[in-house]
């Protein structure tokens, strides 16, 4: 024990530390599972559930891609009970498991119904929710050949995913069908998508609506005329009426009105194919840059059979360029158009997803 002014110190202290013994190592064997370990006879019952449920769905989804769906169907409905209520993410995996298994053994009443109670239960903030259901109902209405509810949940994974071209691919697909049906206009052709009541509902006739949004729009605009020479007097009035953006966008609607009521229902049904086949090629084009290999001559294809569709329908190509550069450089007004102030005199007439997403369309020119 040293003492150094009062303080005093240990003779450990000043010893050389501790050392370390090294450990031998031992080799770390991973537990690697033979190929198709599940299908082999495992004692279920002696399994924890995580485990056991492991097993179930791993059998289930092979018997699935094997398609024998009526095994599948089995082990899934099996597993419905086992799965904890905690777990919710696995219960709707295997209920859309058991909603497509239905589906492609003919049952597919069964299988809407599944679907449907799905869809009460999803998250509205959860998008990868939204669209694994709803494209579970599209399948389920597209073998139906319920075409008003087939429109309808395309249109809304369309909104989900505005930049997800192969949604608008698809959606061009069921406008065109829509006006084949239309060109036909006998009862023989509609089971190809759906029945006769149906085509008549989903395309409706709102001519006198038009008719009553056009004059909603002139007026607005000959008000906001009247308001910018007031304006240029006395810029205290701005606040009681609407401004410049106002009246550009009441204008561009008299216009769209003009051109929509120009175009006949089977037209405007080519009309908006063309649209979401152009949507579609831009936004294939936005993602060429970043696409590189077999990925790149994937995308470049896609956009050359676009562009012989649009050539066969007899869109001409300076329409198609001008249509394009509209698309690249719309500002976001334009890309928004469905969100307008409570007091928009056209508020009620922007109510379909053509008013707000393709209400540039009728402007195509078809040969």
């Amino acid at each position: 024990m040293e003492d150094f002014g009062g303080l005093s110190f240990d003779d450990s202290l000043f010893c050389g530390g501790n050392v370390r013994e090294s450990r031998r190592l031992v080799s770390y064997n991973a537990k690697i599972c033979e190929e198709g370990w599940f299908t082999q006879n495992v004692a279920l019952h002696q399994k924890a559930d995580v485990e056991r449920l492991d097993v179930q769905k791993f059998s289930a989804d092979q018997l699935y891609y094997q398609r024998d769906y009526s095994r599948a169907l089995v082990i899934y409905r099996d597993m419905l009970g086992s799965i904890p209520p905690s777990n919710a993410t696995v219960r709707r995996d295997v209920e859309e498991a058991i909603a497509r298994c239905s589906l492609n053994l003919g049952e597919a009443d069964a299988a809407l119904d599944i679907a449907l109670d799905m869809n009460k239960s999803v998250n509205p903030n959860n998008p990868d929710q939204q669209t694994v259901v709803w494209s579970l109902l599209r399948d389920v209405y597209k073998q139906m050949g319920k075409a008003q509810e087939y429109m309808r949940i395309q249109q809304d994974l369309v909104t989900l995913h505005p930049q997800n071209a192969h949604c608008w691919l698809e959606l061009s697909d069921l406008y065109q069908k829509r006006s084949v049906l239309q060109r036909r206009g006998n009862t023989a052709s509609k089971p190809l998508l759906a029945e006769n009541s149906q085509i008549d509902t989903l395309l409706g006739n709102r001519t006198d609506k038009r008719q009553d949004d056009q004059k909603k729009a002139h007026s607005c605009v000959n008000r906001d005329t009247q308001w910018s020479f007031i304006q240029s007097g006395n810029s205290e009035n701005s606040s009681d009426t609407c401004g410049e953006e106002k009246l550009l966008s009441c204008e561009r609607k008299v216009l769209d009105l003009e051109l929509r009521d120009g175009c006949g229902e089977g037209q405007r049904e080519d009309c908006l194919t063309c649209a979401c086949l152009i949507q579609a090629r831009v936004l294939l084009q936005e993602t060429e840059r970043g696409c590189t290999s077999f990925c790149r001559q994937k995308n470049k294809k896609l956009q050359a059979n676009i562009l012989r569709q649009l050539a066969d329908m007899g869109v001409p190509e300076h329409v198609v360029t001008e249509a394009t550069k509209f698309l690249e450089n719309r500002n976001e007004a334009d890309t928004n158009i469905d969100t307008k102030s409570s007091d928009d005199p056209l508020e009620e007439q922007q109510d379909t997803f053509e008013d707000r997403r393709l209400s540039w369309a009728s402007c195509l020119q078809m040969g």
